[in-house]
């Protein structure tokens, strides 16, 4: 029996002209009209548990259907967002300011230690959207460390640094 979501992407079809069809590259053989495309790639970015971005129950949009898109910011929100969620939660960072909390891109993706390797070996990182500094040991803003620029959550652990 076929499943309601495939009936209705292949409704979808049947009232676009072929040329304002996007094929999802699914095993399925989906096309969506980019409106509907924009829109399945916009909600799949903005809320996690829907991530990837789908067509189907198997079919996942990738970037290669993406660049169909005719909005360079939604292109450029699925590649930001790609690059976050394809990390374990535990391995993301975000920014500790109250009034921001953007997410840390990994300066080198090709590193799987933890900090502070993870930044190529500096004691520090900007936030990209508010330009907080962050300790790259704590994760920390910068500031919560003592005049000497200790960090002092590791301090209070008991870890010498």
């Amino acid at each position: 029996m076929e499943n309601s979501l495939s009936s209705v992407v292949e409704g979808w079809q049947s009232y676009h002209a072929e040329a304002d069809l996007v094929s999802t590259g699914c095993d399925e053989r989906h096309s969506l009209c980019k409106k509907c495309l924009r829109q399945c790639v916009v909600t799949a970015c903005s809320i996690e548990h829907l991530w990837p971005p789908r067509c189907c129950t198997t079919g996942v949009i990738n970037a290669e259907t993406v660049r169909h898109i005719d909005d360079l910011a939604v292109r450029i929100y699925f590649r930001e967002r790609s690059q976050e969620f394809s990390l374990p939660s535990w391995q993301r960072w975000y920014c500790t300011n109250t009034e921001c909390r953007a997410y840390i891109p990994w300066q080198d993706p090709s590193e799987t230690a933890g900090p502070p390797s993870i930044f190529g070996g500096q004691s520090w990182v900007h936030c990209p959207s508010c330009k907080t500094k962050h300790c790259t040991v704590c994760k920390e803003r910068l500031d919560a460390h003592d005049d000497r620029g200790r960090c002092q959550a590791i301090e209070l652990r008991g870890i010498s640094g």
